[in-house]
């Protein structure tokens, strides 16, 4: 049954639409590599090149390499040649680790003695081979009707969820334990079945997953190596449009709504930025949404550039500037870009004194009206504009001291209030929550 998306979910992805791509403005593409170590969870419909499929739909290109015998566990792959040699075949940007199926959702007693030391003993091989290389733990899913192999032995794992959450705890501890990402494969799965339950991720062996349960991983480990949100890419794996936009938003909200839970941006650079528009003036204000020890690049569209953490810059004319956020961390860079709107009013309307003249409150508004006092007559009415500089329509009144303008049917925005009294022309930032 279909059940209505939560509410989170649905923030993270209209978030997704102030995302810029690289190719909308003819920009640089990403080029990463990446090893992949595991099993059929991973070679079943071709994971890698469903991934390397949507980065080229991208513009973006993903050089890749794949150990991945059939049940293999991370012991295995410590006693296994081929599995070395990939790790030392070259510097990988990312090296995916990806356990057994049951192994992590057994009893934690288990998982810390029976994949703990194999995976840190990897980890330890890939860092010698390259310090910078980021090593992302692959957290799969629960199998459709829970471990019946193992139920007897350790009831958690008896039903679908039981397992998912097991499996969710020891992937975290994995990535912690090696200061790695976690790939919240599994986790989009969950909730691509509470949201439509009907649509099909597994195999007929309720255990490897459906092309579209590959599809879905593939659009994570986009956000992942990429760091570009899936929704709206044209790679679709032979699957309807329906199809691909859920599976597309599903993955997007969830690696975007808890990136510090998957360790994104906490031990590699993630740039991510918002900015504000502080007076009419074009003074702007840009807030890093990265982490505190990385350096910072700004270029701010207008041939001006900044190396502060979070700068406050002061644009001179009203356009839409193309923004430029570069974070690096010793090892590598990632960058993001924004368009940002500055209106500027002509500085004959700006307040020149008139502060002890005209007040205005509440602001922040709500539902209630804008009160307006003027200690001087006021020859007009004044003016309510929209933050792109549209004339509002709205309901003025006039009252002994002022004038009331009525907000209620206003949207949620930052709008601007400009009023002349008989010497001076002023203006003010009102914010409609």
């Amino acid at each position: 049954m279909k059940k209505y998306i939560s509410i989170h979910i649905l923030i993270v992805f209209l978030l997704g639409f102030s995302q810029v791509s690289f190719s909308q403005f003819g920009l640089s593409s990403k080029r990463i590599s990446v090893l992949f170590i595991g099993n059929s969870y991973i070679y079943t419909n071709d994971l890698p090149l469903m991934i390397d499929s949507m980065a080229a739909a991208n513009g973006d290109t993903l050089i890749y390499s794949q150990s991945t015998p059939g049940g293999y566990s991370l012991q295995d792959h410590t006693l296994n040649a081929q599995t070395i040699a990939a790790i030392q075949q070259q510097q990988w940007d990312f090296v995916v680790l990806q356990e057994q199926s049951q192994r992590p959702s057994l009893d934690p007693s288990y998982v810390d003695a029976s994949v703990i030391p194999y995976l840190l003993y990897l980890d330890s091989l890939i860092k010698q081979n390259n310090l910078c290389t980021q090593v992302v733990l692959f957290e799969t899913w629960g199998r459709r009707y829970g471990d019946a192999s193992n139920c007897s032995f350790y009831p958690p794992v008896c039903t679908y969820d039981g397992m998912q959450s097991r499996l969710r705890e020891s992937y975290k501890i994995m990535a912690d334990t090696v200061q790695g990402i976690m790939a919240p494969v599994g986790e989009a799965f969950r909730n691509m079945i509470q949201f439509d339950s009907t649509v099909v991720l597994y195999d007929p062996d309720n255990s490897h997953p459906s092309p579209k349960g590959t599809y879905l991983a593939a659009c994570v480990f986009n956000y992942l190596f990429f760091h570009r949100t899936s929704n709206g890419n044209t790679f679709t794996a032979g699957m309807t449009t329906a199809d691909v936009h859920y599976l597309q938003l599903i993955a997007d909200a969830t690696v975007g709504d808890s990136l510090n839970t998957w360790n994104l941006g906490v031990n590699e650079p993630w740039a991510r930025f918002d900015w504000q528009q502080i007076d009419a003036t074009g003074l702007t204000s840009f807030n890093s949404i990265s982490n505190s020890s990385l350096t910072h690049f700004w270029d701010f569209g207008d041939s001006t550039t900044s190396s502060a953490a979070n700068p406050i810059h002061q644009y001179t004319w009203s356009q839409y500037f193309l923004v430029m956020h570069v974070v690096c961390n010793g090892c590598k860079c990632d960058t993001s870009f924004q368009v940002n709107n500055i209106i500027i009013f002509p500085s004959a309307l700006l307040e020149t004194g008139s502060e002890n003249q005209i007040k205005i409150f509440p602001n922040p508004v709500g539902d209630e009206n804008i009160n307006i006092i003027c200690k001087s007559n006021s020859s007009n009415p004044p003016e309510l504009f929209s933050y792109d500089g549209k004339k509002m329509k709205v309901e003025i009144s006039e009252t002994e001291n002022g004038w009331i303008i009525q907000t209620n049917k206003l949207s949620q925005g930052i709008y601007f209030i400009r009023a002349t009294t008989l010497t001076n022309g002023w203006i003010s930032r009102l914010i409609k929550l």
